[in-house]
């Protein structure tokens, strides 16, 4: 019980229940007895979509600059939303940071199953930025078009835009419609464990296949392509058919600079696995409070802190247009006491799970 970063199971709850007060209960019970508590402490997930019109409106009011828009079914239920907080997408990134954004994805692990859409930047340190992120009900060709709609619309038309991401076929399709004039870059990682397969030299393709994707020059670009298909001739066809531009640094139509891979937005997937299981405002004020702490990216010593992110000062109600402040992002608690004229029953549709702790 002192380990407050543990997860605390059914089965250890009807432990400690037997050990401490001599009740035995059911693995349901003790089950209930958690998702009550934890209703107590999040609220409930209905209350949450509920929240979320008001919620969009006061990060606006409170962040110049920011975007959000919900998109509901015909009828009227919750089918997506976006958020790019102000300060992120409109000085950041489009004033500092380098042209190129990594895009993914990750399923949702609360009461109600989706996706959430992310999409990050890198900073001259090589630390990861959070520009905007989505919400939506399924991962599908139709969602990344209207989520990629979405960012346009914040970061506008920029011709020398990277784009990378992994090789879902959705998402190069959709890139090509809402982006058509941005170069875009598959993950090279995703693409090597899937080569992996047809070889049986796993760990020399490895070595390999990452001395091709990021060497400077055709000439060796063509020898080691060559070694590579020595050791495995099936991957030919996968290769040419995506082109080199796609996969190979020396080949590259647009500026990739040192990003092979979407492992920036995977670390911010990690970095959220357990925030994916609250409700939907808990998890937005889980990425607002990335951002709060991503400028203040040193420690108390000035050394760096994993991913970029430093610890948060108490004085964090700097101004927006302080350098080395911490982004006032609103009381956002003072606000709950709002009426929202939203219903949960009509914008969410329940898929209710227990099979998941």
């Amino acid at each position: 019980m002192q380990d407050v970063g543990r997860v605390y199971r059914g089965n250890e709850i009807v432990k400690d229940i037997s050990e401490i007060f001599k009740v035995n209960i059911s693995y349901s019970q003790a089950w209930r007895a958690k998702s009550y508590a934890l209703e107590l402490l999040r609220g409930s997930p209905e209350d949450s979509f509920a929240k979320l019109p008001i919620y969009g409106h006061n990060l606006i009011r409170e962040n110049p600059g920011t975007f959000t828009h919900i998109q509901l079914d015909a009828m009227g239920r919750f089918e997506m939303f976006f958020v790019a907080i102000g300060v992120a997408v409109s000085i950041f990134f489009i004033n500092y940071l380098r042209p190129l954004i990594i895009i993914g994805g990750a399923h949702l692990k609360g009461k109600f199953k989706g996706t959430m859409f992310l999409v990050v930047a890198m900073d001259g340190n090589n630390q990861i930025l959070p520009i905007a992120f989505g919400i939506g009900k399924i991962e599908s060709g139709e969602s990344w078009t209207w989520f990629l709609s979405k960012l346009k619309e914040c970061i506008g038309e920029n011709p020398s835009l990277s784009i990378v991401s992994d090789r879902a076929a959705s998402i190069e399709m959709d890139i090509r419609t809402v982006f058509p004039f941005v170069f875009h870059g598959l993950c090279c990682r995703h693409l090597m464990v899937n080569l992996r397969q047809k070889s049986k030299k796993g760990k020399t393709f490895e070595q390999l296949w990452w001395m091709t994707c990021k060497a400077y020059r055709s000439s060796d670009i063509n020898e080691l392509v060559h070694t590579l298909l020595d050791i495995c001739p099936d991957i030919y066809s996968t290769l040419w058919n995506l082109g080199y531009d796609k996969w190979s640094r020396a080949h590259s139509c647009g500026q990739r600079y040192i990003v092979m891979t979407s492992n920036s937005a995977e670390s911010i997937n990690a970095l959220s696995r357990h925030a994916r299981k609250l409700p939907i405002t808990k998890l937005i004020a889980c990425f607002r409070e990335y951002l709060q702490i991503w400028p203040n990216g040193l420690g108390t010593e000035g050394t760096p802190q994993p991913n970029g992110y430093g610890r948060l000062k108490h004085h964090s109600h700097g101004h927006l247009g302080q350098p080395n402040s911490i982004i006032h992002m609103g009381p956002f608690s003072l606000h709950y006491t709002f009426a929202c004229h939203v219903q949960s029953s009509s914008m969410v549709q329940s898929h209710e799970d227990h099979g998941s702790a």
